[in-house]
């Protein structure tokens, strides 16, 4: 939240300076949003006959269960938190605009382990039993950039036009970096397969903390998610809107 009235009185202090430099009206468009990057509020003013300057919020949440390429079963929820300050170029003074933008990146996902229905979770290449005293539980979160840079290109949302309804089309990119994934254990365990999985542990329920087999199965697990997400380093982003222009 503080975040948003920091962007926020920057627009407005953006305005204010705006207007005594033109000593004209000067405008103040909000705009509603959907886009790939959680549905959006926008407030933006002009800034000269060619530029406006905009700040918005995205959020958005989805739950969703999902396996991974280790055998590994989780419930996650995608979770879209954003903030960014836009700056919009319109160089033919109509409605085609080039944008770039600095964005507090809150986008993650967070992950809750779900086991097979007997309390045998796979992690890596380990199948673990969960310890009915003291059941295992396994999270995880994907986690992005905090400050990432946007470049996009859009249509509509002119602030220079007279007051009254406007819509708006964007497609970029957000530059929030390769996702780094992290996964952690707490409870007892041990190994469900110490036949066919020696190299899982050997011996009763043990304390995931400070199991070390358990430990090394995690982290193949993330070094195998952060391996095949490392190309990721780009949020597309497609948006459409509506506004008023006071």
């Amino acid at each position: 939240m503080r975040a948003i009235m920091r962007c926020l009185f920057t627009v407005g202090a953006l305005a204010l300076a705006g207007a005594v430099a033109a000593k004209d009206r000067t405008a103040i468009g909000i705009s509603l949003e959907a886009s790939t990057l959680g549905a959006g509020l926008s407030v933006g003013v002009p800034l000269g006959k060619r530029f406006n300057l905009r700040g918005a919020y995205h959020a958005y949440t989805h739950d969703e269960e999902f396996e991974d390429d280790s055998g590994g079963s989780y419930d996650g929820e995608l979770d879209l938190r954003s903030v960014g300050l836009f700056a919009d170029w319109h160089p033919f003074r109509g409605a085609f605009r080039l944008t770039a933008g600095l964005v507090s990146n809150g986008n993650q996902i967070n992950m809750t382990g779900t086991d097979d229905g007997t309390g045998r979770y796979e992690v890596g290449d380990c199948t673990f039993q969960s310890d009915p005293a003291d059941p295992l539980r396994i999270d995880g979160a994907v986690d992005f950039n905090s400050t990432a840079p946007y470049l996009g290109i859009g249509w509509g949302g002119n602030l220079n036009g007279k007051p009254g309804f406007y819509a708006t089309f964007d497609i970029g990119v957000l530059l929030s970096g390769a996702p780094d994934s992290s996964l952690t254990g707490r409870g007892s365990a041990q190994n469900a397969d110490p036949v066919g999985q020696p190299q899982c542990g050997i011996g009763g329920s043990q304390d995931v903390s400070s199991y070390p087999e358990f430990q090394a199965a995690v982290q193949d697990a993330e070094d195998e998610v952060n391996q095949e997400t490392e190309d990721y380093e780009l949020w597309p982003n497609i948006a459409v809107g509506i506004g008023w222009r006071f």
